[in-house]
């Protein structure tokens, strides 16, 4: 959705000017209205509520590495069945498989086993697996490197356990001879890669499914993305033997690679350990996701309400604990899709005094998280219209962004607009060094700024609420048409109204501003702006839909109005 090319830039920063006039005198929730709850979450409040659902997720991770030691068991017994196969004596194979069984020290090495993929599995829930972490892990985090560290160990201790477990004797020290040296790469890689290039952020489903039906998908469906790990996995092994074995062992390190044997337990153990990483994440993922209902408040005040009463959807909405806090929104969404009962509650008045308590909670909540995402917009906006404006006073730029702005009487309004900014704005120290430096320090100030550009300004999780907080507002005034008994949303209907269309306008500036720059870096429908700009145009279409004319009746200036109709006509 792109509004503004039916819109002169004119036009469109008149429009926003007068949302922005128009918004200050739009009518806003009273002080009374915006307390969330009376018994709001802080202090020693705040530390149970926290308390309490951490120790929650902790069973969750501790149900899932449990799954995962049962499947690290069964696979340990299939490894170790294939490391005592041979093609030549298919005989003696099956001599040597219950040879293995039967022996006493098989199920020592079988609770070590899994006792090394439940400690891997709980460090992988405890400290990666989270809704604020990136696609990828920071590699200049010390606290990975450690993570690292731990796992590498790890890793090589089942390794150990499952070769001596099998009767393999590939590996006799800790890098001194050629063959320890050529099964510890690979071993060494795949942790590397386990680590710093899998994806561990934690995203709410499209659709819910049970743990256990979630696990055995996985199961049926992760050969094939183990398949897919195991190619870059191979590839770093061949270079790491070629170029750091060879120098170390010479010919020895020839004569190892030719070993038929030695190259299939190495497959068998590449392959066990990405197939249990893969199974880690998935199992934790499959656990920890499950749907939490938060209890709503009861339409009477509780004088002295007990830790359990604590536990609502208002005081975990404003929750500063993330977990707490994304589940509660993620509670609300579904709340407000697919539960009538919920809803009626949500809309009831509270006593005493017949004020809609609950629905002033959930919707500040949510507002509040729409208004901290305008904020960094509009901020960033501003950071790149100054720097944009301070390049063309000094002449730094070589191309302007179109025919239009070569035209002499607007490039006139762009340079008073610039000193006006200039005069009116602070600016950082920074960007005053850039206009006396000289050509070489002004170079490299633009490549520090095109790195800057590429930082993210909305975390995961600032991303992850902003999408449940506009569903959920959307679903909830769609359903108030006709269940509101009270009227409690057409009252904050305009004010919800007017900052969507206020981010709607942040959001098209900004990618206005970056399109330049990412147009062949990356589709717009891979960003997370374009994402949450057609969230918002979405949610303001359902609205439209439902309303229609009754949008007239709840005070929108006609400025706003006619950037509805804008936004609505063109998703």
């Amino acid at each position: 959705m792109d509004f503004t090319r039916q819109q002169s830039p004119q036009s469109t920063s008149f429009m926003h000017s007068s949302l922005q006039h128009s918004i200050r005198g739009s009518p806003q929730l009273s002080p009374s209205d915006q307390r969330v709850n009376s018994f709001h979450p802080m202090g020693k409040v705040e530390d149970s509520l926290t308390e309490w659902f951490e120790q929650l997720i902790e069973i969750r991770r501790l149900k899932a590495a449990m799954y995962h030691a049962i499947i690290s068991i069964v696979l340990y017994i299939l490894c170790a069945c294939v490391l005592q196969f041979s093609l030549f004596h298919p005989v003696r194979t099956i001599f040597d498989i219950v040879a293995l069984f039967t022996s006493s020290r098989i199920i020592l090495f079988i609770i070590c086993y899994a006792l090394m993929n439940t400690i891997s599995t709980y460090v992988i829930g405890r400290f990666l697996l989270r809704f604020d972490r990136e696609k990828r892990i920071s590699k200049s985090d010390w606290r990975v490197w450690c993570i690292f560290a731990v796992f590498l160990l790890v890793d090589n201790i089942k390794g150990f356990l499952l070769f001596r477990g099998s009767g393999v004797k590939l590996v006799e020290g800790f890098l001194i001879d050629a063959p320890s040296f050529v099964v510890r790469v690979p071993i060494f890689v795949a942790t590397f890669l386990n680590v710093f290039e899998c994806d561990y952020r934690l995203q709410f489903p499209a659709l819910e499914f049970g743990a256990l039906h979630q696990i055995q998908t996985a199961l049926r469906l992760g050969n094939e993305a183990v398949l897919a790990r195991l190619m870059p996995i191979m590839k770093w092994t061949a270079v790491f033997t070629l170029f750091c074995g060879l120098p170390l062992y010479g010919l020895a390190l020839l004569m190892v690679l030719f070993s038929a044997k030695l190259l299939i337990s190495i497959m068998v153990l590449v392959y066990s350990q990405a197939f249990l990483h893969y199974l880690s994440l998935k199992s934790l993922k499959a656990c920890v996701l499950q749907h939490y209902s938060f209890a709503l408040p009861p339409p009477h005040v509780i004088v002295e309400p007990t830790p359990e009463e604590l536990r609502t959807l208002p005081n975990a909405l404003e929750s500063s604990c993330i977990n707490l806090k994304a589940f509660a929104f993620w509670d609300l969404r579904k709340l407000s899709a697919s539960n009538y009962q919920r809803r009626m509650v949500l809309f009831s008045l509270s006593q005493p005094g017949g004020h809609p308590r609950n629905w002033n909670a959930v919707s500040v909540a949510c507002m509040k998280v729409l208004e901290r995402i305008k904020r960094i917009v509009d901020e960033e906006n501003a950071r790149i219209r100054l720097e944009n404006f301070n390049r063309i006073s000094n002449g730094t730029v070589s191309k302007i962004g179109g025919p239009t702005m070569l035209l002499p009487n607007r490039l006139r309004r762009d340079q008073d607009l610039c000193r006006r900014i200039l005069k009116d704005q602070p600016v950082d120290n920074t960007t005053m060094a850039t206009s006396n430096d000289t050509s070489g320090a002004t170079l490299w100030h633009r490549i520090k700024l095109r790195l800057a550009k590429e930082r993210r300004i909305i975390t995961a999780i600032d991303e992850t609420l902003a999408m449940l907080s506009i569903e959920s507002l959307c679903m909830l005034i769609w359903h108030s048409y006709e269940e509101d008994r009270y009227g409690v949303v057409q009252k904050d209907l305009s004010a919800i109204i007017s900052l969507m269309l206020q981010l709607v306008v942040s959001f098209d500036r900004y990618i206005r501003n970056i399109k330049p720059a990412r147009e062949e870096q990356q589709s717009p429908g891979e960003s997370v702006y374009y994402l949450l700009n057609n969230a918002l145009c979405s949610a303001l279409s359902r609205i439209v839909a439902k309303f229609r004319e009754s949008l007239k009746a709840i005070q929108l200036s006609a400025e706003e109005l006619a950037l509805l109709g804008t936004v609505t006509q063109t998703t």
